[in-house]
């Protein structure tokens, strides 16, 4: 439990910090950052099994209206992404409290954390591009390239539905 709260605070420093500064724009959601925070420090010692998937949605919430808000983005891309790896410690950690006694823990742990920050490395790579970069699309480029993306995660999932 002590690294999916050290999670929680990293992301509820993070999306703090984003809607802090710079000074102008709307300081009040810090609030509902805070709480939103507090919940899930508290919850994570209550076994509350709703909590992982609200807190979750809820901070990817915060993240996109500090964007909205034109807080800084790569603070509320480094949040939102804290935010998702908290979240899939903390559902990792429900599963195997799940499962009862569990044969190597330590090593199941440890794989999934490699695989987890291979993750959110990659994440946070593409995501500062994106960030970084401007491509001026037409909204008839922006809709092909978005049928495109659909398209072709219906072939992957097709073909490894095949595979399986």
């Amino acid at each position: 439990m002590t690294i999916i709260r050290g999670g929680v605070i990293i992301t509820t420093v993070l999306l703090g910090l984003g809607y802090l500064f710079p000074a102008n724009g709307p300081w009040f959601m810090l609030f509902p950052v805070l709480a939103t925070g507090i919940v899930w420090f508290i919850g994570t010692g209550q076994g509350w099994t709703w909590l992982p998937d609200t807190v979750l949605v809820a901070a990817i919430g915060l993240a996109a209206l500090g964007l909205y808000f034109d807080k800084p983005s790569l603070i509320m891309l480094l949040g939102g992404v804290a935010a998702l790896a908290t979240w899939d410690l903390h559902r990792f950690a429900q599963r195997l409290a799940q499962a009862g006694a569990v044969e190597d823990e330590a090593t199941l742990w440890r794989n999934h954390g490699q695989r987890l920050a291979f993750t959110v490395g990659l994440g946070l790579t593409l995501g500062a591009v994106a960030v970084s970069v401007a491509l001026p699309f037409t909204f008839g480029g922006a809709v092909f390239l978005g049928l495109l993306a659909v398209v072709s995660l219906s072939w992957v999932v097709a073909t490894l539905k095949r595979k399986l």
